[in-house]
């Protein structure tokens, strides 16, 4: 156990501690100034105009996935080769994960094996940036705009990846990262949508509040 090498390590210092101590003092320990600060962090760094705070990327995922109304016996196109709660989050919405193959020089989603796995009951794509590098996106949008598909970009481990000059985050309609201890950086746990169309973000805002349209201020 003493040889071990950790995957990630999270580095937590003075500054955080004393930014959770000014949090803890403030007696906002969910949602309030410091969430919506973060939010507005997101948009500036990415570049799109909305962010949405969750607890998770995998909430994120399935939050996506309802608002654009993926469920019962839609399918849904996922890598074969990626952390299990991108497959899940298609569960937790009733629909079907359907497995495409990886580009074996990438690890990414083919886009080709993506065209081959598309039926009469596919939906969505989810294109997963494995360990931060850009899936081949230009490739799946023009697939997605054939088929007249959804994409949600699964941007867990890519926060700050560039896809040919652009950040991730707004490339496509729905983007999620997450922020758990693994991650470029953490905030223990949690996620945040990304999104450039004011109606998703609302509604990703009800869902984070169980339909509640009041704001937590």
């Amino acid at each position: 156990m003493k040889n071990q090498i950790p995957v990630t390590k999270p580095y937590l210092g003075e500054e955080e501690i004393s930014l959770l101590r000014k949090i803890i003092k403030s007696g906002w320990v969910t949602q309030g100034p410091y969430v919506e600060k973060f939010e507005q962090k997101i948009c500036e760094y990415t570049g799109a105009k909305y962010a949405v705070a969750l607890n998770s990327c995998t909430a994120g995922l399935h939050i996506a996935l309802k608002i654009l109304g993926i469920g019962p016996g839609d399918e849904v196109i996922v890598p074969s080769f990626s952390f299990i709660a991108t497959a899940n989050s298609v569960i937790h919405s009733e629909a079907i994960p359907v497995f495409a193959d990886i580009d074996e020089n990438t690890y990414n989603i083919d886009p080709k094996d993506i065209e081959k796995k598309i039926t009469k009951k596919t939906k969505a794509i989810i294109p997963v940036h494995q360990i931060g590098l850009p899936c081949q996106m230009d490739e799946i949008k023009k697939i997605a705009k054939k088929y007249k598909l959804e994409i949600v970009e699964d941007a867990a481990c890519a926060l700050g990846s560039e896809y040919k000059g652009k950040k991730i985050g707004n490339i496509s309609e729905i983007t999620v990262f997450s922020f758990h201890p693994r991650k470029l950086i953490t905030t223990g746990e949690g996620g945040v949508i990304t999104t450039n169309n004011h109606r998703i973000a609302e509604k990703a805002r009800m869902y984070r509040f169980h339909g509640q349209s009041i704001s937590a201020f």
